[in-house]
């Protein structure tokens, strides 16, 4: 698309020298038309370039990809910009034990633009579209050339004129001749390199993608124009590009696995339905035939700034590819994938140490999607802790804490169930992060319309459990439950081992640990908790009553009770579910609100 402007008052007494100096234009211009000395000039300079800078991540899948269209509005200046994002395609799969969730989500943006310039004389013919892409300034020296040819009575290149090379921000000037109809061409990668003269006698482009980043892709636009009879004439024309690549942008984000991403070696396998090269017509003004790309490899990636995101916790890489009206798959191998977790130590639980999790040597496919020329697909790959099946529910492997150190991603899940010896603080040090009295915040008071498990990223994936599925969780079998005193005897837990199938180095373990820790009463003050496993010494003075477990449902009343060695003469394990009516705060141990891969 053009925008034209004139100058009507333009004399024959205009001065030679605007004719002589060319701002920026090439030297030794290949021309095949004897052109008039000091005839006419046409005078190109870039107007716009349609926006490529809008991605509006998608963290959850809709359920109706028909509804899941998204609408932003803003005014800029004259400019009336509607941006658009949708999802096109989702699914799940494992990733070596680690859940991953994909999504492919499309955004577009469109302007009504106010043009008030001025217009050429009446012999100029251009068109004007009211509802444009949403245009921004191409950046200073990146470089376009602009070729001319001669036209039928229908406005269809003939024979070729002229071309030259200049870059944004400079004027482009070339000479054609007066009372004559031209089509001009315009293309760029958007970079800085020079462009090589075209070749006349075959004249298309090859256009091979790459992973180099922002604004580097191919624009391309044409017009007509038909000069006036003033001699040493002039007309002005602004170019303003269309892009003719799909952007796509893979994100990779681990705030669902709440860790930060340390290395990543991703490749975009080559396939013929993935990313394609494409050899363009520059007469046709579309591509005469494709071909797969190389495949593309992704180790230096950026980091995605945004408040809501801790640093290294989501990253990216962009990528373009020729777009066309076949499906495309994209098909991702991890080399590895590196992040780290924070664990407390058992023996200074004031502290904590990192843990290197690593996931290697996995292929898969994104769904199919058809890619758009001028439009931005985000590939989303979001990394999330897997659950532990028991009977028909999903659990969480580590307990729910609260960190408010960084908005959006305050709820979390331990990297384990960590064992605490009485120094250092102690159990002291998690008592407001780790302890719920049934709000949405660890220090609220109980609100039945709440679910602090339903806000873990991404939201609305977990869930509070049910007191039906403590019980099942009780019964389960195969492995059946075994209790087992903390290091030292400093305490006690139960699990169930080996219930997972995949364990370390991709989780601590394979096991479903619940431990003993306590609660808090209406005060703040731990209580059940004694740092003591139980013992079975028969006896009133060898006697040791262990300490007890609670862990809060989705009913603010109704807990998971765990007990060992209640009295003298009991000395067996209790797991049983319960409702109390004292006001107290509790573990939190959170479910899947449906399986995964849903």
């Amino acid at each position: 698309m053009i925008r034209l402007y004139s100058k009507r008052n333009l004399v024959a007494s205009f001065p030679l020298v605007i004719l002589l100096i060319s701002t920026a234009c090439e030297k030794g211009q290949i021309k095949n038309e004897d052109i008039a000395p000091s005839d006419f000039t046409l005078s190109f300079h870039v107007n716009a370039v349609p926006s490529s800078d809008y991605f509006e991540p998608i963290t959850k899948a809709a359920r109706n990809l028909a509804d899941s269209t998204s609408v932003i509005r803003s005014n800029r200046s004259k400019q009336q910009i509607e941006q658009y994002n949708k999802n096109v395609a989702s699914k799940s799969i494992q990733i070596d034990g680690i859940e991953a969730r994909m999504t492919l989500s499309e955004s577009y943006s469109t302007s009504t633009y106010s043009n008030n310039s001025s217009t050429l004389d009446n012999k100029a013919k251009y068109s004007n579209r009211k509802s444009v892409s949403s245009l921004l300034q191409m950046s200073n020296n990146r470089k376009y050339r602009v070729l001319i040819y001669n036209t039928d009575a229908n406005g269809n290149a003939t024979t070729f004129v002229t071309q030259g090379q200049t870059t944004a921000g400079s004027t482009l000037n070339l000479p054609v001749n007066r009372n004559k109809k031209y089509r001009w061409f315009a293309y760029s990668f958007n970079k800085e390199n020079d462009i090589p003269p075209i070749n006349i006698g075959d004249p298309k482009i090859s256009v091979n993608v790459s992973n180099n980043g922002i604004e580097e892709d191919f624009l391309y636009s044409t017009g007509l124009i038909v000069t006036s009879d003033v001699y040493n004439g002039q007309n002005p024309i602004a170019i303003t590009f269309s892009r003719h690549l799909a952007l796509i942008r893979l994100e990779i984000n681990s705030r669902g696995l709440f860790a930060p991403i340390s290395a990543a070696d991703i490749d975009i396998e080559t396939t013929s339905s993935g990313i394609k090269n494409g050899s363009f017509s520059l007469l046709n003004g579309n591509y005469s035939s494709t071909s797969s790309a190389t495949t593309v490899n992704n180790r230096g990636w950026n980091n995605i700034v945004k408040d809501t995101i801790p640093l290294n916790w989501a990253k990216y890489q962009d990528f373009y590819s020729v777009a066309t009206s076949t499906a495309m798959r994209l098909r991702i191998k991890i080399n590895e994938i590196t992040v780290i977790s924070d664990r407390i130590l058992d023996d200074a639980p004031n502290t904590s140490t990192q843990k290197h999790r690593t996931f290697q040597n996995v292929t898969f496919d994104f769904p199919d999607f058809i890619a758009k020329p001028g439009r931005k697909y985000q590939a989303l790959l979001q990394l999330i802790e897997s659950p532990i099946k028991r009977g028909s529910t999903y659990w969480a492997r580590g307990n729910l804490y609260y960190d408010p150190s960084t908005k959006k991603n305050e709820y979390r899940f331990r990297y384990d169930n960590p064992y605490f010896r009485n120094i250092n603080g102690g159990i002291n040090n998690i008592l407001a992060t780790d302890y719920w009295y049934g709000g949405l915040r660890p220090d609220l008071p109980a609100d039945p319309t709440v679910d602090p498990c339903s806000e873990v990223y991404p939201k609305g994936l977990w869930r509070l459990p049910e007191r039906a599925e403590f019980t099942e969780l009780i019964n389960s079998r195969n492995p059946r439950v075994i209790r087992l005193n903390q290091v030292g005897d400093q305490g006690w837990f139960i699990s169930w081992a080996n219930a997972a199938d995949i364990g370390f180095p991709t989780h601590p373990h394979k096991h479903l640990i619940f431990t003993a820790i306590g609660n808090k009463n209406a005060n703040g003050k731990i209580q059940n908790f004694n740092y003591r496993p139980g013992n079975t010494t028969t006896g009133v003075w060898g006697a040791v009553m262990g300490d007890k477990g609670y862990y809060r449902t989705n009913s603010s009343l109704d807990y998971f009770i765990m007990n060992y060695r209640r009295s003298v003469g009991n000395t067996s394990l209790q797991l049983v579910t319960g409702t109390l009516y004292e006001i107290i705060a509790a573990p939190i141990r959170c479910v899947r609100a449906a399986p995964p891969n849903q």
